[in-house]
């Protein structure tokens, strides 16, 4: 497959990131911490369901909602239906003073990397099971550090020779891979709008 075809996806981020600013305004880089936290082995649209439910229930009350879920993990985990490593990064995001000058670090160096893809640090490399498997690695679903430092080089190099951002280029891959194993087009733009 032709990798042009699929260049008309490399401002999903860009485009994803102005949704999500007129959507939740103030709030838009909760949110998007929320997705990023919420990303790790869900489909998008469960993604996106998940995130917004935590952000809704939260905004009515942030301070009571957030000691909840401290004191309540097993419980809140069960009625978000999350699993362990969303929810630490979810209580990072909840409690992460936003109008501060220190920036969210969250674990899992691509949770971290979409979640800054999706605010508009367009340098960092989300690479998820799509992109490993577009290096046709198939006896795993995630990479080590240093494997993925090595692989975000080769998107970043391979960005540079495209004049592409290096995630404008990761967008287009991922969709080329999901194409390749037969899969419609997805993205968070359907469920920001209609929602």
């Amino acid at each position: 497959m032709n990798l042009k075809k699929f260049h008309k996806h490399k401002n999903w981020y860009r485009k994803t990131r102005g949704l999500l600013m007129r959507k939740y305004k103030k709030d838009y880089r909760l949110f998007s911490g929320l997705l990023a936290s919420t990303s790790p082995r869900f489909q998008v649209k469960r993604n996106y369901s998940t995130s917004l439910k935590i952000y809704n229930e939260y905004i009515k009350n942030p301070s009571k909602y957030l000691k909840y879920a401290i004191g309540n993990k097993k419980r809140y985990m069960k009625q978000n239906k999350i699993l362990l490593a969303h929810y630490y990064n979810i209580i990072r995001t909840l409690s992460h003073n936003f109008t501060g000058s220190k920036k969210l670090v969250l674990s899992g160096q691509k949770v971290n990397s979409f979640y800054n893809n999706i605010i508009g640090n367009y340098d960092f490399v989300t690479i998820d099971i799509w992109i490993i498997r577009y290096f046709k690695i198939f006896h795993k679903n995630q990479l080590n550090l240093s494997e993925y430092k090595y692989y975000s080089r080769i998107i970043k190099k391979l960005a540079k020779k495209l004049s592409m951002l290096p995630c404008e280029c990761q967008a287009v891959l991922w969709e080329k891979q999901r194409a390749i194993e037969g899969k419609k087009e997805s993205n968070f733009y359907q469920y920001i709008e209609t929602v």
